[in-house]
Order: C-alpha cells, then structure tokens, then sequence
C-alpha cells in the first residue's frame, strides 16, 4: 500500500511537490529549492553578521565581512 504524504509550506498544505511548485509560481523543482536555500543562507548571513558586530575581535578582518553580506 502506496503511503501518501502532504507538504506544508508557509501555512498552506500541497499534496505533492508539483502542485506546490505550480501553486507558489515558481518555475520548477529546482528554482524552488535555489530559493529556499537562499532565504536559509541570508538568514544565516544575518545572524553571523549580528554576531560578528558583537564579537569583532573573533573576525580576522571584520571590515571585509560587512562589505560581503
């Protein structure tokens, strides 16, 4: 017997991955993936960037990680 799963993403449910991709716009599987690694990655970003503003003395060269985020 053929097990059934859903995906849920930002709060609605979609029966497959086809129907999630055609439903949010995007254009295929692997554009949907390219951006929910780049929402992870800028978040990640983020939360380096707040920390190293924090700690700057744990940067080799803090000036040149703000210029790159």
């Amino acid at each position: 017997m053929a097990k059934t799963i859903s995906i849920r993403f930002e709060g609605e449910e979609y029966k497959d991955l086809e129907t999630l991709v055609e439903s949010e716009g995007y254009g295929s599987k692997t554009e949907l993936v390219r951006e929910l690694i780049r929402e992870k990655w800028d978040a990640w970003a983020r939360k380096v960037a707040k920390h190293a503003e924090k700690n700057p003395n744990e940067y080799d060269n803090w000036e040149d990680v703000k210029k790159r985020l």
